[in-house]
C-alpha cells in the first residue's frame, strides 16, 4: 500500500463532516421515542401469535412456559434486575416460578414411571389415564396392574422441607382422601360392565421429592417416596394375589379401550399471557432504546472533543434541549 493511500485512510473527518454527523445523531435522538413505540408494537404483534389456547394439559403448560421464556430471551437476552420496571420483574419471576413448579411435576411423574418400568415383566403400567366420572373426567398419573389388583398412583411434588397430611386427609389445600376416592370410583365404574369388575383397586400417593419430610396422620391411604412403591405393591399381606399375570394385557386393553374417547384434563395457565407480553414489550423496547441512547451520547461526546470549542459549546446547549424533549416525549 502506498504512503498516499495510508494518509487518506488515517485522515480525520473535517469540520463539515463532523457537523453533518452531529446533525444525523440529533435526528436519531429525536426519533428514539417513535422507534421505541415501533419496537414495542413489533414485540406485541409477534407475541400475539403465541397465544393460541386457553387451557393446557400439564405437559402442554410446561411447553407453553418454556416458549414464553424462550421468547423473552429472544427479545431481551440480558435482563438487568437492578434496573427493571417492577411490573415486568414481578411477572417474569412469577413465570419462572410456575415453569419450575410445572417442570418438577412433569419430571416427578416421569421419574416414578421410569422406576416402575423396570418391573415390566411382573406388572403393566398405564401412564396419563383419564377415566369417566359422571359428566367429568378423572386424571390418573399412573395406573399399575399387578397380581394383587389395580393401583392408581397419584404423584405429588412438594417443594417444602416438611409437610403434614392431616387426619382428615388434607395436604395443603387438597383433600387426598376425596381425590383417591374419585380415582377408585371412576376406575371401578370403567370396569363395571366387564368381567374385571371385581378386581380390587387401591390408591397410592407418592412424593417425588424425597427431600420433603412428611408426617402422615391419616392411615387410610399409603403415602410414600419413590423408593417405597415396589414394597407397597408387592406386600402380599395387605394386597393378596387375585389376578393371573396372563390377564394383565387384557385388563389394560379393556381400560384403555373404554377410556379412549375421554379427553385429557386441561387447565388455564397460572400467569396471564397477554399482560406478561405487554410488560415484556414495555421493558424490552425501553431497554433497547436506552442502550441506543447511551451509544449515541458516547459518539456525540467524541465528536465534541474533535470540534472547535465555540461550536462544541453551542451544540452542547442544543443537545441538552434535545435530550430534555426526548425524555418528555418518552414519558
Amino acid at each position: 500500500m502506498s504512503l498516499k493511500s495510508d494518509k487518506k485512510k488515517n485522515k480525520k473527518p473535517n469540520k463539515k463532516q463532523l457537523k453533518a454527523e452531529l446533525k444525523h445523531l440529533e435526528l436519531e435522538i429525536k426519533n428514539l421515542p417513535n422507534k421505541k413505540e415501533k419496537i414495542k408494537k413489533d414485540i406485541l404483534i409477534r407475541s400475539n401469535k403465541l397465544i393460541y389456547k386457553e387451557k393446557y394439559s400439564l405437559r402442554q403448560k410446561l411447553n407453553k412456559y418454556n416458549l414464553m421464556l424462550e421468547f423473552t430471551d429472544e427479545v431481551c437476552p440480558v435482563i438487568d434486575f437492578n434496573n427493571i420496571e417492577s411490573d415486568f420483574k414481578d411477572k417474569y419471576l412469577e413465570l419462572r416460578k410456575y415453569q419450575r413448579i410445572t417442570h418438577n411435576g412433569v419430571k416427578g411423574e416421569d421419574d416414578i414411571y421410569k422406576s416402575l418400568k423396570i418391573l415390566n415383566d411382573i406388572i403393566v403400567i398405564i401412564q396419563h389415564l383419564n377415566t369417566p366420572l359422571e359428566d367429568k373426567s378423572v386424571e390418573h398419573d399412573l395406573v399399575v396392574i399387578s397380581e394383587s389388583g389395580i393401583f392408581t398412583i397419584e404423584v405429588k411434588y412438594i417443594s417444602a422441607e416438611k409437610i403434614t397430611i392431616s387426619r382428615q386427609g388434607l395436604l395443603n389445600n387438597t383433600n387426598i382422601i376425596e381425590q383417591s376416592r374419585r380415582h377408585i370410583h371412576s376406575l371401578r365404574r370403567t370396569l363395571s360392565d366387564t368381567k374385571y369388575s371385581d378386581i380390587p383397586i387401591y390408591p397410592i400417593i407418592v412424593f417425588s421429592n424425597d427431600r420433603c419430610k412428611f408426617k402422615n396422620e391419616n392411615e387410610n391411604i399409603p403415602i410414600c417416596y419413590k423408593i417405597d412403591i415396589e414394597n407397597i405393591i408387592f406386600d402380599k399381606t395387605k394386597y393378596p394375589i387375585c389376578i393371573d399375570k396372563n390377564e394383565f394385557k387384557n385388563i389394560k386393553d379393556t381400560i384403555t379401550e373404554k377410556c379412549k374417547n375421554i379427553e385429557e384434563k386441561k387447565y388455564p395457565l397460572d400467569i396471564d399471557e397477554k399482560s406478561y407480553y405487554e410488560a415484556l414489550a414495555e421493558y424490552a423496547s425501553n431497554d433497547i432504546i436506552e442502550k441506543e441512547k447511551i451509544q449515541i451520547k458516547e459518539r456525540i461526546e467524541k465528536i465534541e472533543d474533535e470540534l472547535p470549542d465555540t461550536f462544541g459549546t453551542i451544540f452542547k446547549i442544543l443537545l441538552f434541549a434535545i435530550y430534555a424533549i426526548a425524555d418528555i416525549v418518552d414519558r
